[in-house]
């Protein structure tokens, strides 16, 4: 699926990051790019129809409310109230006390692994 991410929140960057991490759990980025406008909150715009595919990506971006707008495509504004795309966390590898290390990976990454996948015992 395709998004749009756009930056509300006049701090140079943000729109880029939030890209990146909404990339790495396999969404398409089309634009990126800062708002037409100042945005106090953190929306993920839908055009009619995509609705389910919004809430995909809220999903993504824990606190983020989902709107029907004049968009054409699902649209990720971010607002000044700091909610910020995030990558899940997955268990890695065990170290020798037991305890997992914890990577930066998306579930579906060739790479990660469950805890019982890499072997740990609870």
């Amino acid at each position: 699926m395709t998004v749009d991410v756009l930056n509300g929140t006049g701090e140079d960057g943000v729109a880029a990051r939030n890209a990146s991490a909404l990339q790495k759990v396999g969404f398409k980025i089309a634009a990126v790019d800062t708002a037409p406008s100042a945005s106090t909150k953190t929306i993920v715009e839908y055009p009619s129809g995509m609705q389910s595919q919004a809430a995909a990506v809220a999903a993504h971006v824990p606190g983020a409310a989902t709107a029907q707008g004049s968009v054409t495509v699902v649209t990720l504004l971010l607002g000044s109230d700091g909610l910020q795309a995030s990558v899940p966390l997955s268990v890695s590898t065990c170290r020798a006390d037991g305890d997992a290390e914890l990577a930066l990976t998306s579930p579906t990454s060739p790479t990660s692994r469950t805890a019982d996948q890499a072997g740990c015992i609870y």
